[in-house]
């Protein structure tokens, strides 16, 4: 019958006694399961052949509708190797047996070693693992025509209570899925695939290779090796792959809950005012180099590959706003040095409030895919960004509600600037005077104003301009306050130095008209300088 072009169908179940040593790094894992093979026959016990083009009837597929079945054995199982299983992605070091039943036919195989496996790192560490096991028949996988029909069996296929797989509670995390698939083996129309997309790119992409002109692209026939390649061999194989997810909450501790507490960390530098910039400078440092040694650690944890991994995505994410802060605080840190402290002052409250929000932003944006966290993220920063609004609203409605000032477009727009800034305000307004360098505490300068004392020095008083980036957060109505009491002191101070004056020409004034020529001119001196101070410091201490 084979010989006339006729398949027969096989029935494959196949049943997982133990899983254990899920290697990432290697791509390997360790099974011990349990294959069942029967063959369809008729009423009579003889094979029961299909015509070559079942091998496309997706309802054959599935072994439910076969009445009438006995064991099946390859031919020559015992010459060969493996018992005439071709266990395609099996380690060397294997262990196959027959098991027979009671009657002393054979009930199954039991197959045990180590097989390998592609590793999906593209969603690590929240990624399931297809561990596939594939099998097919020797004879059938030589042959020029494919003469086997696989179905599956799923009363006799499944995961075993038995497993114990390191770091699950039970067997909740499993899952199994099967495939039957026409692969195409040597010799090939096509030896070296062609992709369609050529284009080089810093990470790896999947291949969108060109099949030949005779591939039929049905689901039947696998688009690698008959399509791609163009083997002329077709064999039926099956895959049996136990689906592994990882333990969503244990990969987000491992993986996630330290960037995260980092990057809120450096999220809270935000805050810290220009006053204490190198404290804040340092913060973003030593954030930044946490940041870099667990991402070392952690890709220790995965094969080395060229694609981009979840947790490569969330970490490049975090790397761009911790350096975004960094680079902020050193932009600041030039600027409060560099005696420009009221810009220093507004970087500091414009990027208090956006700097957070597009960090949040960013880290749930769909550039990182974080699954099932975007949301949450997105939602923080939507958080943040209303309350800088609410804040932002709130001072503003101050600034207008101060001293029940009537509302004016012109006064609207110098309070607007003034929020955004800090007082920055243009400077053709009269209330503020323009940007300068501000000097060190304690040093005087030619913007500060300098009232002589005598002809023993001067008195100086620090100007509008020096105070006002020390002042705080009070606002422009303090500023303000401030800038009028400093004029009442200066025309105070003015109009205590004209009484001094007065007080010295009175005093010459009285030695010149009492002078004696046996009086001593210096104890003249004395006396009336003396007296002149007594009268400037009765002066003194009325103002």
């Amino acid at each position: 019958d084979e010989d006339r072009g006729h398949v027969v169908r096989i029935g494959i179940g196949v049943h997982v006694v133990n899983l254990a040593d899920i290697d990432l790094q290697n791509g390997r894992f360790y099974a011990d399961f349990e294959v069942y093979l029967h063959k369809e026959v008729d009423e009579d016990g003889r094979d029961y052949v299909y015509p070559r083009a079942a091998l496309h009837d997706p309802y054959l597929q599935e072994c439910g509708n076969m009445r009438h079945w006995v064991p099946y054995v390859p031919r020559g199982a015992d010459e060969l190797a493996d018992l005439g299983l071709n266990l395609v992605n099996v380690d060397r070091l294997r262990s196959v047996n027959m098991v027979y039943g009671a009657n002393g036919t054979v009930d199954h195989v039991r197959v045990q070693s180590h097989f390998f496996f592609r590793t999906n790192v593209t969603f690590w560490p929240l990624n399931v693992e297809a561990l596939e096991l594939m099998l097919e028949e020797q004879r059938d996988a030589t042959t020029r025509d494919a003469t086997r029909l696989f179905c599956h069996m799923p009363e006799y296929s499944g995961l075993s209570d038995s497993i114990r797989l390191p770091g699950t509670i039970d067997n909740r995390l499993l899952t199994y899925s099967w495939r039957i698939l026409e692969t195409c083996n040597p010799p090939y129309l096509r030896p070296v695939r062609e992709c369609a997309n050529n284009e080089t790119s810093l990470f790896e992409e999947m291949c969108d290779c060109v099949p030949v002109e005779d591939f039929a692209d049905d689901g039947f026939y696998d688009r690698e090796s008959c399509g791609c390649k163009g083997g002329r061999r077709p064999s039926t194989r099956y895959y049996f792959a136990v689906n592994f997810r990882f333990p969503e909450v244990a990969a987000v501790l491992t993986a996630f809950l330290a960037p995260v507490v980092i990057s809120f960390v450096n999220l809270a530098s935000y805050l810290v005012p220009p006053a204490a910039i190198e404290t804040r400078f340092n913060l973003c440092g030593s954030t930044l180099l946490a940041t870099v040694m667990f991402h070392v650690s952690l890709k220790q944890q995965t094969p080395q590959s060229s694609v981009l991994t979840l947790a490569d995505r969330v970490m490049f994410a975090i790397y761009t706003v911790i350096f975004s802060s960094f680079a902020i605080s050193a932009v600041i840190m030039i600027a409060h040095y560099g005696r420009f402290r009221r810009l220093a002052r507004g970087l500091f409250l414009f990027f208090r409030l956006v700097g957070p929000g597009l960090s949040l932003a960013l880290l749930g944006s769909q550039a990182v895919h974080l699954p099932q966290y975007s949301s949450a993220v997105v939602s923080m920063g939507i958080a943040v960004a209303v309350i800088g609004v609410l804040h932002l609203t709130c001072r503003f409605g101050s600034l207008c509600t101060h001293g029940r000032r009537p509302w004016r477009w012109n006064w609207g727009r110098r309070t607007f600037r003034q929020l955004c800034v800090d007082l920055w305000t243009d400077p053709e307004d009269s209330e503020v005077a323009e940007l300068q360098p501000i000097p060190p505490a304690g040093v005087a300068t030619s913007s500060d104003l300098r009232l002589p004392l005598g002809s023993h020095g001067y008195l100086a008083t620090p100007s509008f301009d020096t105070l006002a980036p020390r002042f705080g957060d009070e606002g422009p109505e303090a500023l303000q306050a401030l800038a009028k009491t400093q004029a009442e002191l200066v025309a105070t101070l003015q109009g205590m130095q004209r009484e001094m004056e007065g007080l010295r020409r009175q005093a010459r004034g009285r030695d010149d008209g009492h002078g004696e020529g046996h009086k001593d001119p210096s104890a003249s001196t004395s006396h009336g300088a003396s007296g002149g101070q007594v009268e400037m410091q009765s002066v003194a201490g009325n103002y």
